[in-house]
């Protein structure tokens, strides 16, 4: 395929398969770097704001029930209620181990401790107005959940909001960083594939001309000869093989 071409396109194609190699492998790393970015922005922060939302919905959730059943006549709806409440409490629990067990960022921690914090606070009232339903005392039941079950709840929730208000904003941050990191290591590959390309291309240049100038002067000087001419100087400057061949002439 190639015993008709020059060496000098021969080396000129071999070098140009060698460059437009490092093109696709340096395609191919940006690709792969967009693959992750698209990959980090749908995932960043995803699971501990989703666990936070949980515990916020569940806390909420608690305080609509205990509404619902401190006002109820009938006991068996109000320990069914009280048994769903437990059960949310427990999930609330669960919920929060599993959240706290992420690695969080420090504000993310603290705002989590004050969640904690306020969720200690709403006990004691929410037993209360549990015991006042039992014993027949809704108007004492109902009082407890307007003047203290409610506004420790409400505070409860308010502490829930900050923190899913802290992850949103260290997702946010952990984002931008993976994105500047991102910008930084798509300038450094383009700028590596641009070098390697210049530095390659002028490699190849020089190791052709190396070669073929040679070459074509001992073609020049094999005619001279083949004419008769042998008052030709030659004049090498290399002990390579193309050197050996001049000297040889």
């Amino acid at each position: 395929m190639f015993k008709n071409l020059k060496v000098g396109p021969r080396l000129a194609l071999g070098f140009a398969a060698v460059l437009v190699l490092m093109v696709v492998i340096s395609a191919l790393s940006l690709s792969r770097l967009a693959a992750i970015k698209a990959e980090l922005e749908a995932v960043s922060g995803e699971a501990p704001e989703r666990l936070a939302t949980t515990m916020r919905d569940l806390a909420r959730y608690q305080g609509s029930a205990l509404r619902d059943a401190v006002m109820q006549d009938d006991v068996a709806f109000k320990k069914k209620e009280f048994d769903q409440m437990k059960r949310a409490r427990a999930d609330y629990d669960q919920t929060a181990q599993a959240l706290a067990a992420l690695p969080l960022e420090p504000q993310v921690k603290a705002a989590l401790d004050q969640a904690a914090s306020a969720l200690r606070a709403v006990k004691a009232p929410v037993e209360k107005a549990i015991e006042l339903s039992m014993a027949d005392d809704l108007a004492g039941a109902a009082q407890a959940v307007r003047d203290e079950v409610r506004p420790a709840q409400l505070a409860h929730i308010g502490a829930l909001n900050k923190v899913v208000e802290a992850i949103q904003g260290a997702s946010r941050v952990r984002f931008e960083n993976a994105d500047a990191a991102y910008g930084q290591a798509v300038s450094l590959i383009v700028g590596l594939a641009v070098l390697a390309l210049a530095l390659g291309a002028t490699i190849a240049w020089l190791i052709q001309r190396s070669i073929t100038r040679p070459l074509q002067q001992a073609v020049a000087v094999a005619q001279v000869v083949a004419e008769g001419d042998l008052t030709r100087q030659i004049s090498v400057r290399g002990d390579d093989e193309v050197g050996r061949l001049l000297q040889a002439l």
